[in-house]
């Protein structure tokens, strides 16, 4: 079979996602044989491999963005981030392993802070003061990623209901207890991303 020499960009992001779905990683010259085709094929798309893990990690948050983007429409919008983002992990762990368990390239924003990035503006749809929301929002999130981790590991027990359940309970309860409660107890900036090295 004769090499493919004309590929669009957007065919090799597709075929280094389905890559990074199967076992996690890609290399130029896996890319090369999925496409049928060779390293130099690629490279002539994108001249440095680190410049392609860059782009297929884009692609990725495109993905887990879009997801998120629909999740904050929920009456909800904290519950509907945190069950979204909960399925992610459930549906496709090795993306989600990719973008928050692996460690965080420097070329752009940590994980954290595009989480942040997606909460802007969500506050005011939630009836609770301003201190309140950001807590409702850190804690839900919390455990929302705890759970989101172990899935992705496959190390999460309990079927998708069951930790549906569980997370509707924690964010109930939660939202109870801040809205009830006058004054919270201080500690520490509430929303801050980890400093980065």
């Amino acid at each position: 079979m004769p090499e493919k020499t004309c590929l669009t960009t957007a065919e090799i992001l597709s075929a280094a996602l389905s890559l990074l779905r199967e076992g996690g990683s890609f290399t130029a010259s896996a890319l090369a044989a999925r496409l049928g085709t060779s390293p130099r094929v690629i490279f002539r798309h994108c001249p440095a491999m680190d410049a392609l893990q860059a782009q297929t990690r884009a692609a990725a948050w495109d993905l887990y963005a879009a997801r998120m983007t629909e999740a904050a429409a929920e009456p909800d919008p904290f519950y509907g981030l945190a069950l979204a983002h909960v399925r992610f992990a459930r549906q496709e762990p090795a993306l989600y392993r990719y973008l928050f368990l692996a460690p965080v390239p420097p070329e752009g924003p940590a994980p954290f802070q595009r989480v942040l990035d997606l909460r802007r503006g969500l506050a005011r749809t939630v009836p609770l003061k301003e201190d309140a929301a950001d807590r409702y929002f850190r804690d839900l999130w919390l455990m929302a990623n705890g759970a989101a981790a172990l899935l992705a590991v496959g190390e999460c027990p309990g079927t998708e209901e069951e930790t549906t359940a569980l997370l509707a309970e924690c964010s109930l309860g939660l939202y109870r207890f801040l809205r009830e409660t006058p004054e919270l107890p201080t500690g520490g900036a509430l929303l801050q991303p980890p400093e980065r090295t």
